[in-house]
């Protein structure tokens, strides 16, 4: 049902849901359901990253239908947000055992995190970086050392919420 979902709104109460079932349940899902997941995850970023493209288009080439563009590309922004929090769910609940389901997901953050437009882009891959450098175990520093250099830059950014998202992370590497 989630992959077939029209409304962004309908949506995120679908994935938050999704979010509570991972937590209450517990590393309890087969190879199978968390490839199934993953597919899941990249399918619904990729629509955002497409959906993310025609609203930047229309804010940038029709001023009619540019403050309609933008709140709809907000609603798509809480999609990606919720897309972060579940991914950093499986990395707490399931660990390093996660990082391979998790292999497009990471490309779309690392894509955010160096060219994100947005604030909340950006602030959501610092906090995927997060939660790698806390639950994703040494197979992760594979994935999250090339980030560094960049996370580091970040401690400069105008947007409070970034920054703090970025020390943090920064401090929970510090511990390792």
């Amino acid at each position: 049902a989630i992959s077939n979902e029209l409304y962004p709104e309908v949506l995120l109460v679908m994935l938050d849901a999704l979010e509570e079932c991972i937590t209450a349940a517990g590393p309890c899902m087969s190879n199978t359901e968390l490839q199934d997941l993953s597919k899941l995850l990249d399918s619904i970023l990729q629509s955002f990253n497409e959906k993310r493209t025609l609203h930047i288009h229309t804010m940038e080439t029709n001023e009619d239908g540019a403050y309609y563009a933008e709140k709809e590309l907000d609603k798509q922004h809480e999609i990606l947000i919720k897309v972060g929090e579940i991914s950093g769910k499986c990395l707490e609940v399931y660990g390093e055992k996660m990082l391979p389901y998790l292999s497009n997901v990471t490309s779309y953050y690392d894509h955010f995190l160096t060219n994100g437009k947005y604030d909340a882009e950006v602030q959501i891959s610092v906090c995927y970086f997060d939660d790698l450098v806390e639950f994703g175990g040494p197979q992760a520093a594979n994935i999250y050392q090339k980030w560094i250099p960049t996370i580091v830059k970040l401690m400069q950014h105008p947007h409070a919420d970034v920054r703090q998202s970025v020390v943090y992370g920064l401090g929970v590497l510090a511990e390792f």
